[in-house]
């Protein structure tokens, strides 16, 4: 979920997911946001993965974004988050998001402490003083 742009990196993400699939291979994704990627992201995924369609939803209102979370069983964030994966390292994040899927619980918890975090650090008030 994101702006698909350079620095974000979703080409990695991509990468990772395809090496995902050998081990997971009911795994579905689905890309939300829009961007100067998309269409070279939409290449690379249909090149590295072509027996599968990966969704690009493109931009969603921001009403939408909290079904579209709830709907998610894992998001990658390039944000902080408890595991760690050093920008460029799609075998680390391979490995990472593996791990979550043969954990559920733990990324049940973590996604539990992620919700938490955003709901104190972006609420209305704290966005509102950012302005200011």
């Amino acid at each position: 979920m994101g702006r698909l742009i350079p620095h974000k990196h979703f080409d990695l993400v991509i990468e990772a997911i395809a090496l995902l699939v050998k081990c997971y291979p009911h795994l579905r994704v689905t890309h939300v946001g829009d961007g100067l990627q998309r269409e070279e992201l939409e290449y690379l995924s249909d090149t590295l993965r072509p027996e599968e369609q990966d969704n690009f939803n493109g931009w969603v209102p921001p009403e939408e974004v909290p079904e579209a979370l709830n709907e998610a069983t894992l998001l990658v964030l390039h944000q902080q988050t408890s595991l760690i994966v050093w920008v460029g390292d799609v075998q680390g994040l391979v490995e990472a998001v593996s791990y979550l899927l043969d954990h559920p619980r733990l990324a049940q918890e973590m996604g539990y402490a992620v919700r938490r975090h955003a709901q104190e650090v972006f609420n209305l008030e704290n966005t509102a003083d950012a302005y200011d």
